[in-house]
């Protein structure tokens, strides 16, 4: 069955209800269902219905605020949605306590600026290839949202732009991405990734998801600011120098404000910042060497009986400023070096704290390290 509309490309309202759709399977690659260049003007509804053969949707623009409705539907073989444009506001929906996929259900070069929602069983593969979302200044939705969903192979990502990822009560066998980039990823998602990653012990997704949940754990109460990182920039240095500022230094001094109050918080913020939740050991040198540099900058200025440097941007003693940042660092007198800090009794509460943070670089270092070996 093929539904074209030669004269108008436009479809108004179509139901399918009760159909037992089948084809006859001497043909190759039969099609039980074809629906194809055609706008959806009103609606288009397929509910309680029958599909033995491969059904096909290709090249369907839904109008703003108007639905696909897939609802209670079996199919038996796999059904694909090719060049599918949502527009903001609409919404391509697959529901109902009875839907089922026996085999695949693939998503090929779609553009999603309403929502894609689906809440069935898929007993093969939900494949996503080549999704992206519409890019416009009032809507930014692009919203995929899997909820009470089963998926008996794995959810594979191919060269994906989506904006919001929510996943809610649903069970994955096994992931597979291939650039995937989002906006945003719900924290119930990443904790669904990261079990299915687990379940198929893929060290790199778990480590990866794993974190995903820990940022959103750190940042829940926090206004993110509505920005569109696919969104292309003319990269000028300041931009760069602007997101650069963002990302390593106000960002993270917000998020050790908020973090205060939380115990829980605060030991994410330091995971997070000085080896990235154990994937990074250039992290933990950068954490350790700037942690030593504010904790002497500190010491120099109140805990010394006489200071070791005074800012004057000549650099004439850079050789004793450089001596007392190193011994600060070596906590254990590795060097053997005899520069000796002539500290007041602040400055002993100082060097104290001084040396706890920075053993916890070190160790932060290392164990990334070995993260990393494995």
């Amino acid at each position: 069955m093929h539904i074209w509309n030669r004269r108008s490309n436009d479809i108004n309202n179509v139901c399918f209800y009760g159909c037992k759709i089948n084809c006859p399977q001497h043909i190759s690659n039969p099609i039980a269902l074809e629906i194809s260049n055609v706008k959806i003007i009103d609606k288009l509804i397929l509910e309680n219905c029958i599909f033995y053969s491969f059904v096909l949707f290709y090249s369907i623009k839904l109008n703003q605020q108007k639905n696909i409705d897939i609802i209670d539907c079996i199919f038996r073989q796999y059904v694909r949605f090719e060049h599918i444009l949502l527009y903001p506001k609409s919404i391509l929906n697959i529901c109902g306590e009875k839907a089922s996929f026996a085999q695949d259900l693939m998503f090929y070069n779609c553009t999603i600026a309403g929502y894609l929602d689906i809440r069935s069983e898929i007993t093969g593969n939900l494949r996503l290839y080549k999704i992206n979302y519409l890019i416009e200044k009032k809507y930014q939705v692009g919203l995929l949202s899997l909820q009470d969903v089963f998926i008996g192979q794995a959810l594979r990502f191919l060269n994906c732009n989506i904006n919001t990822i929510d996943i809610v009560n649903t069970q994955i066998n096994d992931i597979y991405e291939y650039n995937l980039n989002y906006r945003t990823l719900k924290t119930d998602a990443s904790v669904v990734f990261r079990a299915a990653a687990i379940k198929n012990n893929n060290e790199f997704l778990i480590q990866k998801y794993t974190a995903t949940v820990y940022d959103e754990r750190l940042k829940e109460g926090l206004s993110k600011p509505k920005t569109n990182v696919f969104k292309k920039k003319k990269n000028t240095p300041i931009i760069i120098l602007y997101e650069l500022l963002n990302k390593y230094i106000w960002e993270p001094i917000i998020l050790l404000i908020n973090s205060f109050y939380s115990r829980e918080k605060l030991l994410l913020w330091l995971n997070k910042y000085s080896n990235d939740y154990n994937r990074s050991w250039i992290r933990g040198i950068w954490f350790t060497a700037i942690t030593a540099l504010i904790f002497y900058f500190i010491l120099n200025y109140f805990g010394l009986v006489k200071p070791v440097f005074v800012i004057d941007w000549k650099f004439n003693n850079f050789r004793i400023v450089s001596e007392g940042y190193l011994s600060l660092i070596d906590i254990f007198n590795l060097s053997g070096s005899n520069f000796d800090f002539q500290t007041n009794t602040l400055g002993k509460y100082i060097t104290f704290f001084a040396r706890i943070f920075i053993a916890y670089g070190i160790y932060q270092t290392i164990y990334a390290f070995y993260k990393y070996k494995k």
